[in-house]
C-alpha cells in the first residue's frame, strides 16, 4: 500500500514514484487479463479498491515509458544506452 501511494510513507525511492509503481502494476494486470492468467492475490485486491484503470493506461504508459527526464543520477555511460534504445524504438 505504501509503494502505491496509499499510506503516508512511500519506502524505497529507488524502486520508482507512487505512478511509476502505479502504471507498472496496472500493465502487469493487464497483460495478466488478456492471457487470461490468474491474478496474484495483490493484484486481486488492487482491483478491487477500483485502482486499477485501463482507460488512462494507454496515455500512463505512453508518459512514463516514452519520456527521458533529466533529473536522475544515472552515470553517463548508462544515460546514453538508455537514450540510443529509446530513439531505436521510436
Amino acid at each position: 500500500m505504501e509503494l502505491i501511494g496509499r499510506s503516508e510513507h512511500k519506502p524505497f525511492e529507488c524502486v520508482g514514484s507512487i505512478d511509476e509503481v502505479n502504471l507498472a502494476v496496472s500493465l502487469a494486470i493487464q497483460r495478466i487479463l488478456a492471457e487470461n492468467g490468474e491474478l496474484p492475490l495483490l493484484f486481486e485486491k488492487y482491483l478491487e479498491q477500483g485502482l486499477y484503470d485501463s482507460e488512462s493506461l494507454a496515455e500512463r504508459n505512453e508518459k512514463y515509458c516514452r519520456g527521458f527526464s533529466e533529473k536522475n543520477l544515472l552515470p553517463v555511460e548508462f544515460k546514453n544506452i538508455l537514450i540510443k534504445e529509446m530513439e531505436r524504438l521510436l
